[in-house]
């Protein structure tokens, strides 16, 4: 089973999707700046789940990623260096974000070789791709392939 982080995972977006993902029995590992808020939602979970401190805004972020299968991120970003990261360690990332200045930046990124990515989804549009994956047995990219919308190279 995929090992998936969030990014942004104990705050209101992230918490929801983190639940989602937990409840179906996917790994979670969370990850963002702030251990404290962190390992506070953690230990809400049984057993708790595992941080990561990383800072999305700098260069290197390898090292937090090496054993990560797939990266969702819950906040706004403003830069797309953990976006190149991901795609150059061969991780999925998935974004959920409203920041269309940012979207604009990602979709001019040169294509993923070795992995996926999606971004511009909604809470709503999360919460589907999820139950699409987990409940129906269908991959991610099976839903996306389906969702013109989105920035998809599944």
């Amino acid at each position: 089973m995929k090992q998936i982080a969030v990014v942004g995972g104990h705050g209101q977006v992230g918490q929801v999707i983190v639940n989602m993902l937990v409840d179906r029995g996917y790994p979670v590992v969370l990850m963002g700046r702030n251990l404290e808020k962190m390992a506070t939602f953690a230990q809400t979970f049984t057993p708790a789940l595992a941080t990561r401190q990383v800072d999305i805004t700098k260069e290197n972020t390898f090292p937090q990623l090496t054993d990560i299968d797939m990266v969702i991120v819950c906040l706004d970003q403003n830069q797309t260096h953990f976006v190149r990261n991901c795609q150059e360690a061969g991780i999925d990332y998935v974004d959920i974000s409203a920041n269309s200045d940012f979207l604009m930046a990602v979709s001019q990124l040169p294509t993923p070789d070795k992995s996926r990515r999606l971004v511009g989804v909604g809470l709503v549009d999360a919460k589907r791709l999820v139950w699409q994956s987990a409940v129906c047995g269908q991959s991610l990219g099976w839903a996306c392939k389906r969702s013109p919308q989105y920035d998809s190279v599944w």
